[in-house]
């Protein structure tokens, strides 16, 4: 920035013509044309002579730019620093009115143009003297452009801080506030004559935390830039989030004489990352801590463990049949049920536990600082006792129940991955262990999860490396001992783990999803095999089991449809056998597909009664053809008097309804009697015949069916 001239220097020519070294004209004769006239025939002598030297060498080496003036304006002289002012040579100025304003002795401000144009901003001031005899103006300029231009921007910055979003502070070396502009007091609520003044530390950093406090105190000192945010208060005690960047004013020697602070109120975007940071660790549904957050602090409260040589329990829960729900009443249902549950699990826990949504229908709950492993036991307990009171959701009443896997830190694990996996294995354990419950960890469980993990594998490729079969176990009319159907049944043998039972790989396949392949491949290959039989002249049934995934697969009928178009086996050969569990689990899904399959013909039975919900109302619902006494009823007859009854009592129940009964398990002549005495219709098992291959099957008709 150009600083103005001194203005002692500026007119040093000046001083020189007011010394009276040369005459100014102020008390010279004139003419009648206002010119000077010199007395009688006097020449110029030594003395005036000596004096206008000194005028020129000072008109021409001065630094200012000069020009004299006759009285009407005519450019009479101009020296060098005008002629570069002007931006022209003397010779084209001379005589030449440049309408330049005299002001004798006052300071004014005007503008020249140069020959391209542009304008040059020009300090001036004139002097009356007289010059070659003659009454004349001497003009003094200066070349202010850059000043101007220096003001201007100086405004520019003042109403741009002034003006600024932000509030904006300069203090002094010491941190005394020299200013604040109108956005601060807007900011603070502190006004200007309350500010001016203050220590900037006394207001701005009351709710700065120590260690950033000192971190700022120590780059002032230092004189470096320095930016932060922390808690603030206003005048009346409101707090706000500040953002402060703070930068030294260097002087011209590098030392910092004052300080700037630029400051903004950020607790708006403070408000929206809390916001997203919330969002980010907590399930959107229950507000819930998520996998993130509660992975987080399980890695704190085994750190806390670890020093205080604590425990850490980990309780995997996931809800029993939650699914059905969904499919039922609809997501919403599942939805409000999944916030139902998330509140009685808070309720169940001290505040220093930690309850998380993974995701889907599974929770986490962490029990930090524990003195024993078995301090799990109750609180998974409480959970279980909460769970049992029905959920009151639109006036439907909805029951649920959840599977609880426990593992402890230290005991089962040391690292986190190995304490969920833990968790997650004894969870499933309960799962088949018939659900509702809770069981801990133990090590043998690994070695299980892996095999099943193993088996679960293979099995997805079982058909594809024809390791599947199907093996046709009769079954037989009591009265005639004629077979008169038979039931499909999955065999799966292993190259390195030989026969695996249906026991095992069943439940496998249902998890897993392989049972929609699977089930599709028997029912297709059960009713080839049965419309081969009749072209043979045998005209029997055939019985396949269907389960809960095929029953919820949208698409089954059309693939049933297809599957039994392509055998050609006529449709009221064919017996789909459902267990009860099955039937309570989807019942508005299964009513409206079972109603259809019997409208088509085909037979529906309930295999294994008595051993699930045994509702009686849904034998009435679903009105199916045919019911298979499990073989829990059978093992103990005729001996044990209690299991005859239940058996006559199923028998007759029934006859009652119209359902044909088969009785599985039969496996000798006495109870193959009793059944008979008692009014059963068929009869299945090993007294009659085990499973057998295609080909086996066939030639056991040729000796059996007459």
């Amino acid at each position: 920035m150009t600083d103005l001239p001194s203005r002692s220097c500026f007119f040093s020519l000046a001083d020189f013509l007011d010394s009276g070294a040369i005459d100014r004209g102020k008390n010279s004769p004139r003419d009648g044309n206002g010119n000077a006239v010199r007395p009688g025939n006097e020449s110029f002598g030594e003395p005036a002579h000596q004096n206008e030297v000194q005028l020129r060498y000072l008109l021409e080496n001065t630094r200012e730019g000069l020009v004299i003036l006759d009285a009407i304006g005519t450019v009479l002289f101009v020296n060098p620093a005008a002629e570069r002012l002007f931006r022209r040579p003397a010779d084209t100025l001379v005589g030449e009115n440049l309408g330049i304003p005299i002001a004798i002795d006052e300071f004014s401000e005007v503008e020249i143009p140069h020959p391209d144009g542009s304008l040059k901003r020009v300090s001036l001031r004139a002097l009356e003297f007289s010059w070659e005899g003659r009454a004349a103006y001497l003009a003094f300029l200066q070349d202010i452009t850059d000043l101007k231009r220096a003001e201007e921007l100086v405004k520019i910055l003042y109403r741009a801080v002034e003006q600024s979003p932000a509030a904006i502070v300069i203090t002094d070396a010491r941190g005394r506030i020299e200013y604040a502009n109108s956005k601060y007091e807007k900011l603070t609520g502190y006004t200007t004559a309350e500010t001016i003044g203050a220590e900037a530390g006394y207001r701005q950093y009351l709710e700065m935390p120590g260690e950033l406090y000192r971190d700022l105190q120590e780059a002032i000192a230092r004189g470096r830039e320095w930016s932060g945010e922390f808690l603030n208060r206003k005048k009346n005690g409101e707090r706000f989030w500040e953002r402060v960047s703070i930068a030294p004013i260097l002087d011209e020697t590098g030392r910092a004489t004052h300080f700037v602070a630029v400051k903004e109120d950020i607790s708006e975007r403070k408000q929206q990352e809390a916001l997203l940071c919330y969002q980010a660790n907590h399930d959107t549904l229950t507000n819930l801590p998520n996998r993130s957050l509660a992975l987080d602090r399980l890695q704190q409260a085994i750190a806390r463990a670890k020093r205080h040589n604590q425990r850490v329990g980990l309780l995997f829960i996931d809800l029993d049949h939650f699914k059905d729900v969904n499919d039922t009443l609809g997501h919403e249902y599942g939805d409000r049920l999944l916030q139902e549950v998330a509140a009685r699990l808070v309720g169940c826990l001290r505040d220093s536990d930690t309850v998380a949504r993974l995701g889907g229908d599974e929770f986490l709950v962490i029990l930090p600082e524990l003195d024993r492993p078995d301090r799990c036991e109750p609180i998974a307990g409480k959970i279980l006792s909460s769970l049992e009171i029905p959920f009151e959701l639109s006036g439907e009443e909805v029951f649920i129940s959840a599977s609880i896997g426990c593992t402890v830190y230290p005991d089962d694990a040391e690292d986190i991955s190995s304490l969920l996996r833990n968790a997650d294995i004894a969870m499933y354990g309960i799962k088949r262990d018939g659900r509702d419950g809770f069981k801990y960890y133990t090590p043998d469980m690994n070695e299980k999860a892996m095999f099943r993990v193993n088996l679960a594998y293979h099995l997805r490729h079982a058909l594809d490396r024809s390791e599947i079969s199907i093996a046709y176990q009769p079954v037989v009319e009591l009265r005639s001992g004629r077979p008169v159907g038979a039931e499909a049944l999955m065999r799966w043998d292993h190259p390195e783990y030989g026969r695996v039972s249906p026991a095992r790989f069943i439940p496998i396949a249902e998890e897993t999803g392989s049972i929609e392949r699977l089930g599709a491949w028997i029912l297709e290959g059960a009713c080839r095999e049965a419309a081969g039989w009749h072209r043979s002249g045998y005209p029997l049934s055939v019985a396949v089991n269907l389960s809960p995934r095929q029953l919820r697969d949208s698409a089954f009928l059309d693939k049933l449809v297809r599957s039994i178009g392509a055998s050609g086996l006529n449709l009221g050969f064919l017996e789909l056998e459902m267990t009860e569990a099955l039937l309570i689990e989807d019942v508005p899904r299964a009513l409206p597909i079972l109603d259809r399959l019997r409208k088509m013909g085909i037979g529906l039975s309930v295999d294994d009664f008595g051993t699930g919900y045994s509702a009686l109302s849904y034998l009435r619902d679903f009105r199916f053809t045919c019911l298979k006494i499990d073989r829990s009823f059978i093992r103990d007859l005729p001996a044990q008097p209690e299991a005859g009854t239940l058996a006559k009592t199923i028998v007759a129940m029934a006859r009652g309804l119209g359902l044909r009964t088969i009785a599985e398990g039969v496996e000798t002549r006495e109870q193959m009697e009793f059944l008979l005495d008692i009014g059963c219709d068929r009869g299945q098992g090993y007294y009659f015949s085990p499973p057998l291959t295609a080909g086996e099957f066939r030639q056991y008709l040729a000796l059996h069916h007459r």
